[in-house]
């Protein structure tokens, strides 16, 4: 008698998770706020990437690394000295924060999206729905680039290391204040900006 009792749980069971309604799709901004680079792995953020050609590939795991190694810096300095500095650096990696996420306006045509930061020198962001799920639309940047695709992805890598190299040294508790270290940054950078 306890295998019909077991097998009428079982459906009972199958029923509910049936009868659960399926989370509506995120949107931009949404889907935005949900990724998350701390702790990353590249082949783990691939997928937030539409990528099919081999340029768009290429962008795309250098992107990926990037943001791998900005988010890592920004959060040794969060850690370090608080959200203040976590600001300056990250926009200093021409990225954003959640609070830009918030107040950048987004355009959406179609199955595109567009978001514009309002941070100094930063691009817009890409975003294009493929089954559903908004990724970053790795072909717009290849598009863009053009002919400068090949400096962009070396941009990204280099300054990918940059990034690591920084986020070890404040970790090491190489830079006695926040400042030394947004200083060290632009530093850094400076030569890769010039290219």
């Amino acid at each position: 008698m306890r295998f019909p009792t077991l097998i009428l749980f079982l459906c009972l069971c199958a029923e509910s998770v049936r009868s659960q309604p399926t989370p509506a799709p995120l949107g931009p901004k949404e889907t935005l706020k949900s990724w998350n680079f701390e702790e990353a792995t590249v082949d783990k953020v691939l997928p937030w990437y539409q990528a099919t050609t081999d340029d768009e590939k290429k962008l795309a795991r250098s992107m990926a690394v990037q943001s791998i190694a900005s988010t890592r810096l920004s959060k040794a300095v969060r850690e370090k000295w608080g959200h203040d500095a976590e600001t300056v650096i990250t926009h200093l990696c021409l990225t954003e924060t959640h609070e830009d996420d918030d107040a950048a306006p987004v355009v959406i045509e179609g199955d595109h999206a567009t978001l514009t930061f309002n941070v100094p020198d930063m691009a817009p962001l890409f975003l294009i729905r493929t089954n559903g799920v908004w990724r970053v639309d790795t072909a717009a940047y290849v598009n863009a680039l053009g002919a400068q695709l090949q400096t962009a992805v070396t941009y990204c890598d280099q300054s990918a290391v940059e990034y690591d190299k920084l986020a070890d040294a404040v970790i090491a508790g190489k830079f006695s204040t926040a400042q030394e270290a947004i200083d060290a940054l632009k530093k850094a950078v400076e030569p890769l900006d010039a290219k």
